[in-house]
């Protein structure tokens, strides 16, 4: 299935690495004195920098509190080994005949340009799996040319530009037909990537709840049947979790909690999930009222997740919420992207860069679209609750709304611009 997308698709794929090509050839010539001054920018980089550099020296598997970040305190930085792999592995490649120095300024500037790729190319079939061939160019074109592009410029390391890999490789295969509903595999990708996700960090947890809360509220009023797929996606996950939690920690760590990381908490949010829904599929489904199916569905969830937030409270109340008021003054209240949109707003303006509502505004009229459909309109959901995140909590969550709004930039062109768009990219081709 797979051979047979990439060789019918082979020459639009050849345009989208191509413009890939051209993009990330500026970019690298462009920031390369910073890189290679370590200049890089965010501190998070910093830091990144700093784990797989002394990774490379030391060479422990597991985390150690940083030699220059206050060690007595104990405390771990909240990432994980994965984003750290392609940054060794290709500063190792390079040390054979480089000095070190250079051979992590190359793997630090290699490495988001490679993810540049993946995105381009992920990008593009997963505007493909919702729109079509006459409208994913202009939809790939826009997340590629987003403000998105800046976590996959030379420097770029932390590990946001990985999740939001992972989301696009999620909502890929996301399944929107009846048929990929039953195809179990659908669910064991998805569940693959979302781990891999939480395994790096839980930026995306509240995505992940969120369409499982979407998705479960639209197949229990409209179609149960769709209900077995969320089923296994759970359980895939609470499965390669706990594995994850292994390879992530010693064994001695397994039951301690931690709340900015993957731990047992959070997998048991899917084993939960997992459990309601197998309850639903075994209780509720022949129950013909779709409120009543809800109603009752609600019921059995209250103490499933009412026991997880009794055992872990900081589920609800979150992993910084007890810091220290010196610390929430002078630094958490500090960082840019734990603004709200509102703050920056209230700050700067309505017109500010950082109202990015102004940007969405053609997506958000997406219900005035006669043409709709059920997947697109599910991620329309996703959306416009991102955005409520973004506009009264963290301005972070907008990196993900770019990705769930691509779509609705060519929905929202006329036919007849989306036919000059289709002849004008053939030529091209």
């Amino acid at each position: 299935m797979l051979r047979s997308w990439l060789w019918t698709n082979r020459k639009d794929l050849g345009f989208v690495v191509l413009f890939w090509f051209v993009l990330s050839t500026a970019y690298l010539i462009k920031e390369w004195p910073n890189v290679s001054t370590l200049q890089l920018g965010d501190n998070d980089n910093y830091m990144r920098y700093v784990q797989f550099t002394s990774w490379l020296e030391v060479g422990n598997w597991y985390l150690q509190p940083m030699p220059d970040f206050n060690p007595q305190d104990g405390v771990l930085i909240h990432w994980s080994r994965l984003p750290d792999i392609p940054l060794a592995a290709t500063s190792l490649l390079f040390m054979e005949f480089l000095e070190p120095a250079t051979a992590h300024a190359i793997a630090m500037s290699v490495v988001p340009l490679f993810y540049l790729l993946l995105l381009a190319i992920l990008g593009f079939a997963y505007c493909d799996h919702y729109l079509g061939k006459e409208q994913r160019f202009v939809a790939t074109l826009f997340i590629l040319l987003s403000p998105l592009i800046g976590k996959f410029l030379p420097g770029s390391i932390d590990h946001h530009n990985v999740q939001l890999l992972f989301v696009v490789a999620f909502l890929l295969f996301s399944p929107i037909t009846q048929q990929q509903f039953q195809e179990r595999w659908w669910a064991y990708l998805q569940g693959l990537v979302l781990a891999l996700s939480l395994w790096t960090g839980l930026e995306n947890f509240i995505l992940w709840v969120l369409y499982l809360g979407v998705y479960t509220l639209h197949a229990i009023w409209y179609d149960s049947s769709r209900v077995s797929h969320l089923r296994r996606l759970c359980f895939t996950v609470f499965g390669l979790g706990l594995v994850l939690m292994l390879i992530n920690r010693p064994i001695s760590e397994f039951f301690y909690p931690r709340y900015d990381a993957i731990s047992l908490p959070f997998v048991l949010c899917f084993l939960g999930g997992g459990a309601l829904l197998l309850i639903y599929e075994k209780c509720l489904t022949k129950v013909l009222n779709p409120i009543k199916r809800i109603f009752f569905t609600a019921l059995i969830a209250l103490p499933i997740f009412g026991s997880l937030v009794l055992l872990y409270p900081e589920l609800i109340k979150g992993a910084y919420a007890d810091y220290p008021a010196i610390l929430q003054e002078f630094w958490l209240s500090n960082v840019s992207e734990a603004l709200s949109m509102w703050d920056w707003m209230q700050k700067d303006g309505f017109f500010s860069v950082e109202n990015y509502f102004l940007y969405f505004i053609p997506a958000i009229c997406y219900p005035l679209i006669k043409n709709k459909t059920t997947a697109i309109s599910l991620l329309y959901s996703l959306l416009i609750l991102n955005l409520v995140i973004a506009l009264l909590w963290q301005i972070r969550a907008i990196n993900l709304c770019f990705i769930l709004s691509a779509h609705y930039k060519p929905m929202s062109s006329t036919n007849g611009s989306r036919s000059q768009s289709s002849k004008l990219l053939k030529h091209l081709r």
